[in-house]
């Protein structure tokens, strides 16, 4: 087979990061500026439209001096400058302010679960907990905003010249978010 080919995308150029997700895109330019394609099923584009997808990138007209995004199923977060985070899809077809949280330093969100670091590096957690992925000592169900019970912070972990294994200076938790991937620790 021969390889895929690679297509510029076009109308959009000064890229920070992007994110990609099932069926939409979104990329925050250096100026803060969020851009957005692909589905919008569920408002997935934040562009305040009804429009089933879009082909190309669309300015996120609401959003400016954006630092990070995350992507869930069918819904995304945006982080701005200020620490505020901002939600749209799953019906919300336009960014709305997420209450509770302010300062925030980072956001991650996944499938239906959405995470936020807070300025004194807790960790805040909201969405679905059907895997008892919220880390709030319940099991199943969902929840609202809410902290982290526990949260170790591992160490760098050392490599080992001989072994060419990674080595924990003490007890870690690994986290995967690519399914069907494998860690094998001792």
């Amino acid at each position: 087979n021969p390889p895929l080919a690679w297509l510029q995308v076009r109308g959009i150029s000064d890229v920070r990061s992007i994110k990609t997700r099932f069926n939409n895109t979104i990329a925050v330019k250096n100026d803060g500026t969020l851009w957005t394609w692909g589905n919008n099923s569920s408002g997935q584009l934040g562009t305040g439209t009804f429009i089933e997808r879009s082909s190309v990138p669309l300015l996120v007209t609401t959003l400016n001096d954006v630092q990070a995004v995350g992507q869930a199923t069918s819904s995304d977060l945006a982080l701005k400058a200020d620490g505020t985070v901002w939600f749209w899809g799953n019906g919300q077809y336009t960014p709305k302010q997420v209450t509770g949280l302010a300062g925030v330093k980072n956001i991650s969100a996944w499938s239906f679960v959405f995470a936020a670091i807070m300025p004194d590096d807790s960790l805040q957690m909201w969405g679905s907990n059907n895997y008892s992925n919220l880390g709030n000592g319940i099991v199943g169900g969902d929840g609202a905003l809410g902290p982290v019970k526990s949260l170790t912070v591992a160490a760098t972990p050392i490599i080992d010249p001989d072994s060419r294994l990674l080595v924990f200076q003490q007890d870690v938790v690994i986290t995967c978010e690519t399914l069907g991937s494998i860690i094998h620790y001792t």
